[in-house]
């Protein structure tokens, strides 16, 4: 009797692993309703700390005001705190820690309420242009040059909006990694079953070579098997293969994503507040 079902159903378990785990994943709702939130705790800290930011900003002491900016992001992290620290630290003269904040706001919310300025901020940054109060678009309307810039109000995401995926699901970069090292666990499951097949395979193979008398109906069934064992074998390391790339390539993103995060905390250094297996066989 051929084994043949055991085989398909382990290769379309693997299968499906593979390939449905990732397109679920992408299912679920950034930021939706059943999304989780940050918590009231966290947004009245927040909204303490902006309010801090404010008014260290408004007595012209834009590094404390960065520090405390960051803090408040550090509680509800949404994007728009990001601009606020660019805004500070542009005002400051400090024109790395700015293009920084301004590049990691324009990276999380690309369409967001700041960021037609902050690529205009950005753009004249990186030509070098001048790194004082004499870089904000818009003349005279709260961000215009001179001492209209210090006078702009920053964004407040707490009225308006949530944390990013960020502070609701952990650091960042933890989804992709999660998910890499699943896809990464089905991939070698994946290589496991080709390695039990390719046993399987070997040892048919084994046992026709040795076998000197007439071909009979149990020597073409252990010929079918042999032969079926190599292909589910070929296919299983195939997938196993590719779920390990496929797991590696995503743990490595979020690995990026969440030295990129932790970067943008570097600004505030100068203040006073913070520091800142291959299967092969033949048959």
């Amino acid at each position: 009797m051929t084994r043949r079902p055991t085989a398909l159903q382990a290769l379309l378990a693997a299968a499906l692993a593979v390939v449905l785990l990732p397109g679920s994943v992408r299912a679920q709702p950034a930021d939706g309703d059943d999304a989780p939130q940050t918590t009231d705790a966290d947004r009245a800290i927040a909204r303490k700390k902006f309010t801090r930011g404010k008014e260290l900003h408004a007595a012209h002491k834009y590094r404390e005001a960065a520090a405390a900016y960051l803090e408040a992001y550090d509680h509800f992290p949404a994007p728009a705190f990001l601009y606020n620290v660019a805004q500070v630290y542009r005002l400051a003269g400090d024109r790395e820690a700015a293009l920084e904040n301004y590049r990691k706001y324009l990276e999380l919310e690309p369409d967001g309420e700041g960021s037609a300025d902050a690529r205009e901020f950005v753009a004249a940054l990186e030509a070098d242009q001048g790194t004082g109060d004499d870089l904000s678009p818009g003349g005279d309307d709260g961000k215009g040059a001179g001492e209209g810039t210090s006078a702009f109000e920053p964004l407040d995401p707490i009225e308006h909006g949530r944390g990013d995926d960020r502070g609701s699901r952990g650091s960042p970069g933890r989804g992709k990694k999660i998910i890499g090292t699943t896809i990464g666990a089905v991939g070698v499951v994946a290589l496991g079953v080709a390695v039990g097949f390719g046993l399987r395979a070997h040892s048919a193979s084994s046992e026709l070579a040795d076998y000197t008398g007439t071909w009979t109906q149990d020597q073409q069934q252990t010929y079918d098997d042999g032969k079926s064992a190599e292909r589910t074998m070929a296919i299983s390391a195939a997938i196993g293969g590719t779920g390990l790339a496929v797991g590696a390539l995503l743990f490595y993103m979020g690995h990026r994503d969440a030295q990129r995060a932790a970067r943008v905390h570097v600004g505030a250094a100068g203040t006073s507040d913070s520091a800142f297996v291959l299967v092969g066989g033949a048959f």
